[in-house]
């Protein structure tokens, strides 16, 4: 929750938090993190903030879950020549890396995804 309030500015409490998920490895960094999965109702999208610790993410979009595991929402996002992994384009950017694949993995795991197009690419800017 003092994670989330950090980097994102968005409050938690322990009644928006169902559980955890299994500890991931990051490979970039070596370091294993326990996401933790958090619920906040749609009625308070209007009211998420609008600063953020940019050197942590660039954006806090609101989207649905629905849109999540969209097929037409869902691609393979490459970085280099050494990284590729599922990502979910929206507006003003693309969720990846670490954060897209707790969300692909999730998505599979309650049976809410849907076949998608994996040769559709996307490449990060800058590579």
């Amino acid at each position: 929750m003092r994670e989330c309030y950090e980097e994102s500015g968005i409050p938690l409490t322990q009644k928006h938090i169902p559980g955890t998920l299994p500890a991931l490895a990051m490979l970039a960094s070596g370091n294993v993190v326990t996401p933790v999965l958090a619920w906040l109702e749609e009625a308070h999208q209007d009211q998420l903030p609008q600063d953020w610790q940019e050197d942590e993410i660039q954006s806090s979009p609101w989207v649905t879950r629905s849109y999540l595991a969209g097929p037409a929402r869902r691609t393979t996002v490459l970085q280099g020549e050494e990284w590729a992994g599922p990502g979910f384009p929206l507006a003003n950017g693309c969720v990846w890396g670490f954060t897209a694949n707790v969300l692909d993995w999730l998505l599979r795991e309650l049976e809410w995804d849907q076949p998608w197009d994996k040769s559709h690419r996307h490449t990060l800017a800058g590579e």
